[in-house]
């Protein structure tokens, strides 16, 4: 660690707490290791109470501390434990004094996101379209700890989802409603759906797990009497689990449109208890029984949301990666499903303990393209033709190469950042 970081923690001493490289600035020979723990504790003590911090991470009157509970942290250790999660990702990064004072005080007055641009319904923003280009370095510098650390039981009422308090400490347009999973970005009531864990579908939805065999294989029966219905989980995941390769499922019912149609129909009822799933069917089984896989991932992606929206007191959903590297943010089952090319799903499984909801994620491929179109990450070199001279060969063709003209690659057009609004 340099020794000009050491003002950001605002150490009276020459010890710092933040790695464990200690030893380049204790002689351990002069020092009592008591005392100087003592010392060090002390210091930490105060972190959470230094003038900057409270405006940094703008701890009063916004945190849903239950205070009659003793067993929930208080807010002076809440406090330390994002103030040391924050400093210590501070002190980690190969980054100046002046880097980081620039950046607490950007964090202690305006932000450096945009999220008005962040609120642009079906548009997957690179993260550099929306933080400010001056202070990215040092954003990319902490925030997967960010990210990561600040979450789970942490003084609030219930889990907090990782990405909530990272997302609230860069902005001040955005702060947290009280309750998990809830933000208020602008007076819009958003969802943040982040990492590998983000779920569309009914608030406490009752597991498939079990439901084959007590549920589902007898309107089987109803539909094909003579059909030999699987009791292995594998198999019973192989053919009924929806996906986007359903010839198994079609193969099943011998490829009969009116036994495909009547089967999917009450699987996804019981998804869906409380739709009129009669018209996803159709959209979704073509001729001769083949199930359009992407047009069932669109259906299904569709009413999950429509349906855990009318559970729950949101306007919006912001789905994003456990990289910080993405957002994409939808309002309606039809936002979901116009980019759905652009996410990775896990379907409900017959044999899944946990509710049946889709399970959502940025795909590798969509966050990709964002990043390029952003300029942060290369586009694809233009393939060179193996012909040195092609007019060469078109001379001895007559003219008629077969070849296509080459074009280069123009380098990707610099971001353009907006810049974040002021603090009111």
């Amino acid at each position: 660690m340099h020794r000009s970081k050491l003002s950001i923690i605002k150490f009276q001493n020459k010890y710092s707490i933040m790695t464990n490289d200690i030893r380049k600035f204790i002689n351990i020979v002069e020092e009592d290791p008591e005392k100087l723990r003592s010392a060090i504790t002390k210091r930490v003590e105060k972190i959470p109470d230094e003038e900057d911090l409270t405006d940094i991470l703008k701890f009063t009157n916004k945190y849903g501390i239950k205070k009659d509970v003793e067993k929930f942290t208080t807010l002076r250790n809440y406090k330390g434990i994002v103030s040391n999660v924050f400093l210590e990702a501070l002190a980690n990064a190969n980054l100046t004094d002046a880097e980081i004072k620039k950046f607490l005080k950007k964090l202690s007055t305006d932000g450096i996101l945009d999220e008005r641009k962040l609120l642009t319904p079906r548009k997957l923003h690179s993260y550099a379209e929306l933080i400010d280009s001056e202070y990215r370095k040092t954003f990319d510098a902490i925030k997967v700890d960010i990210f990561e650390k600040i979450s789970g039981k942490i003084g609030e009422k219930g889990d907090v989802g990782k990405g909530e308090y990272m997302l609230d400490i860069i902005s001040p347009g955005i702060n947290r409603r009280g309750a998990p999973g809830d933000l208020d970005i602008d007076g819009t009531k958003i969802e943040l759906k982040a990492g590998q864990n983000g779920r569309l579908g009914p608030a406490g939805s009752q597991a498939l797990v079990g439901r084959f065999s007590r549920e589902y294989a007898p309107i089987i029966k109803q539909i094909d009497p003579e059909a030999e219905i699987p009791t292995d989980n594998s198999q019973i995941a192989e053919i009924f689990n929806p996906k986007l390769n359903m010839s198994a499922f079609s193969a099943f019912f011998g490829n009969d449109s009116k036994k495909v149609k009547l089967a999917l129909k009450a699987m996804l009822e019981m998804h869906y208890p409380s739709v009129n799933v009669n018209s996803m069917v159709n959209k979704i089984v073509g001729p001769n029984g083949v199930i359009n896989g992407t047009e069932l991932k669109k259906q299904m992606l569709n009413t999950s949301f429509d349906v855990y929206k009318a559970d729950k007191d949101f306007d919006g959903i912001i789905i994003m990666d456990s990289a910080v590297t993405g957002f994409l943010y939808v309002n309606s089952g039809d936002d979901v499903a116009a980019i759905s090319d652009q996410l990775g799903v896990s379907f409900p499984s017959w044999t899944d303990t946990q509710g049946n909801c889709m399970k959502v994620t940025l795909s590798a491929g969509a966050l990709k393209a964002a990043g390029q179109a952003a300029g942060i990450l290369p586009t694809a070199k233009s393939k060179q033709s193996k012909v040195k001279d092609p007019s060469s060969v078109a001379v001895a063709t007559h003219g008629v190469t077969g070849l296509k003209p080459t074009r280069s690659k123009s380098a990707p057009a610099a971001p353009t950042i907006s810049a974040p609004r002021a603090r009111r």
